[in-house]
């Protein structure tokens, strides 16, 4: 299979460096726009030294080939998850917002 040898690499860098997906795409998202382009992503893992093979890496993240990474495709199982709490706190606070703002109790501005 195309790429497999590469993810691998990847992968072991991601848990080596980075701890997982999730930190990394918070390294690689400085705009925080939840899309990663190209170019951003191949500065990012450039300035993390990421020796592997940007393109083939490239390849197998951008599964549309739209140029761009979006967190679902980066971070699926995660994106599934994030989506999933949002409902529950739109459904249960009427926006993610009000679920922050009914913990902040002291008004702090920190939860």
């Amino acid at each position: 299979f195309f790429g497999v040898a590469e993810f691998k690499v990847f992968m072991e860098w991601v848990v080596k460096k980075h701890k997982g997906l999730v930190c990394l795409w918070h390294r690689l998202d400085q705009d925080r726009s939840m899309m990663i382009t190209r170019s951003e992503f191949f500065r990012g893992m450039k300035e993390l030294s990421y020796k592997g093979n940007l393109e083939t890496l490239w390849k197998l993240i951008d599964r549309d080939t739209t140029g761009n990474i979006s967190f679902l495709e980066f971070v699926p199982e995660a994106a599934l998850h994030l989506t999933r709490f949002k409902k529950w706190a739109t459904d249960n606070f009427g926006t993610a917002t009000n679920l922050f703002l009914s913990l902040d109790a002291d008004r702090s501005g920190s939860v």
